[in-house]
């Protein structure tokens, strides 16, 4: 059976050099798995990897800022009386990129060049809705202009509902799932005011 739980630990970002001390208690008896990102000031975030320790409800354990240069190390006083048994110092330290600065790693990121720090992604594509261009009501090509290609689009799907082969939701500007001339009236008018 895996009891494992994860419990994230939110750093929090002083200015300067360090060090800083983050305390974590035990709340119960077991292994505890401690990993860490930390947001680096040039971007990108740093990622601490302790691996395991044995933990109880009296452990006590202080994740160690030593400097800004990747140096930390964890204090590790196993029940509670103040003193420390192990020093421990991570199993990995590696920057990581973020090229935008959202806190959103690159290897995450739905928008890696853009900031995007809530990851909004309206049509679920996989791309964030700040990298996606905003699109022109009538052009039906996406070429950026409404034009004669996007007329003949148009007449192509005139008639057809959704499920229909050659139905062009975009062509569906009342939503009603079929295209209609009611439909051609609203691109008509896109197409005159461009």
């Amino acid at each position: 059976m895996n009891n494992e739980t994860e419990h994230p630990i939110k750093w929090v970002s002083i200015p300067g050099e360090g060090p800083y001390t983050i305390t974590l208690r035990g709340t119960e008896e077991g292994t505890a798995r401690f990993h860490g990102t930390q947001p680096r000031p040039e971007g990108g975030v740093t990622s601490i990897n302790y691996g395991d320790i044995s933990v109880t409800p009296h452990t006590v354990v202080r994740i160690s800022v030593l400097s800004s240069d990747n140096e930390y190390e964890m204090l590790i006083d196993s029940n509670g009386d103040g003193e420390i048994d192990k020093i421990k110092e991570p199993q990995s330290v590696e920057t990581i990129a973020d090229s935008d600065n959202d806190g959103v790693i690159d290897t995450q990121d739905n928008c890696p060049d853009v900031s995007n720090p809530n990851q909004l992604d309206t049509n679920g594509d996989g791309i964030g809705d700040a990298c996606e261009s905003i699109a022109i009501p009538g052009d039906l090509d996406d070429d950026g202009d409404i034009d004669s290609t996007d007329y003949s689009l148009f007449r192509s799907t005139l008639g057809k509902c959704t499920g229909d082969a050659g139905f062009i939701a975009d062509a569906d500007y009342d939503g009603d799932g079929c295209v209609t001339y009611a439909d051609y009236r609203i691109w008509y008018g896109y197409y005159r005011n461009q």
